[in-house]
C-alpha cells in the first residue's frame, strides 16, 4: 500500500525543511512528509519574500503542482501557526482550481481565519520588533547572540508578521468540502478558546484536539501530535469528486 503524503507548512520565520525534519524520520514508515518551503528561506533563501497571503498561496500552488496534480496517491495538508492560515487558504485555492483535493486539512496553533488579529507588533521598527520577540521567549536566544543569524532570521520573521497581521479574511464562494481538524496547545489561550469556531469553515467532518503545551506544543508534545496525525490519516479516504460544493449563504 502506498504511503499517504502530508504537505507541511511552517510557522512564521521558519524553514519547513528544518521544522519538519524529525517528522520525516519518525513518520517515514507510514507517511511521506513533504515540507513546503516558502520563498526567502531554506533552499529558497535567495528568492524575494512574499508580501501577502494570496501571493504566498499562489507561489505554493506553482511549486506544488507536481504533487497536487498527481491523483494516484492521496495527500493531506498540515500547517502550524502562520502555516495553519496558509494551509487553509491553500486548501481553498486547490478547491477553487479544481485540483485533486486533500483527504483532510489539519490547522494547528492558529485561530479561525475570520478572527482578526489585534495589535501593532508588525508595525514596529525592526530592532524594536526584535526586542519584543526576544522577551516573548518563543525564539531561541542564539538568534540574538549571533549577528549573522539575527540579520538573516529577524527580517524574515518581521515580514511574516506583517503578512499575517495584514491578512483580510474574505468569505469564500464555496465552503471547503475537506475534513478539517484543529490542533491546539492547552496553554495557547487565545487560540484554545476559539478552536471550535473552525467548524464553520468546512462542510466536511470537524474535530479538535488539545495537547499539552503552549503555542509551540508541536515541539513540546511532538510524539502525541505525530500519533494523532497517524491516527487521523489512517482513517481518511480520498474525497469523492462527485460531491457538490456548497455555496456560502
Amino acid at each position: 500500500m502506498e504511503k499517504m503524503r502530508l504537505l507541511c507548512l511552517p510557522y512564521a520565520g521558519g524553514s519547513a525543511a528544518s521544522i519538519y525534519l524529525s517528522w520525516k524520520r519518525k513518520l517515514k514508515e507510514k507517511i511521506e512528509v513533504l515540507p513546503l518551503e516558502l520563498a526567502g528561506r531554506g533552499k529558497r533563501l535567495r528568492e524575494p519574500l512574499c508580501t501577502s497571503v494570496n501571493e504566498m498561496v499562489d507561489d505554493l500552488i506553482q511549486k506544488s503542482l507536481p504533487v497536487l496534480q498527481d491523483d494516484s496517491r492521496p495527500y493531506a495538508i498540515f500547517g502550524h501557526s502562520m502555516g495553519g492560515l496558509l494551509a487553509y487558504e491553500l486548501c481553498n485555492k486547490i478547491q477553487e482550481l479544481g485540483l485533486p483535493a486533500p483527504t483532510c486539512l489539519i490547522v494547528s496553533g492558529f485561530h479561525p481565519p475570520d478572527k482578526k488579529i489585534e495589535g501593532n507588533l508588525h508595525q514596529l521598527p525592526l530592532d524594536e520588533f526584535a526586542e519584543v520577540i526576544k522577551k516573548s521567549g518563543n525564539v531561541p536566544p542564539s538568534i540574538f547572540e549571533d549577528r549573522d543569524l539575527y540579520n538573516l532570521f529577524i527580517p524574515i520573521l518581521h515580514a511574516d508578521y506583517k503578512l499575517v497581521f495584514s491578512y483580510q479574511y474574505k468569505p469564500k464562494a464555496t465552503v471547503l468540502n475537506t475534513d478539517l481538524y484543529a490542533f491546539t496547545g492547552k496553554e495557547d489561550y487565545k487560540v484554545y478558546h476559539q478552536r471550535k469556531e473552525w467548524m464553520i469553515h468546512t462542510i466536511g467532518k470537524f474535530q479538535d484536539f488539545v495537547f499539552e503545551g503552549g503555542h509551540f506544543f508541536i515541539r513540546q508534545s511532538e510524539e502525541q501530535v505525530l500519533e494523532k496525525i497517524e491516527e487521523i490519516l489512517s482513517t481518511e479516504k480520498p474525497m469523492d469528486k462527485s460531491l457538490p460544493l456548497e455555496k456560502v449563504r
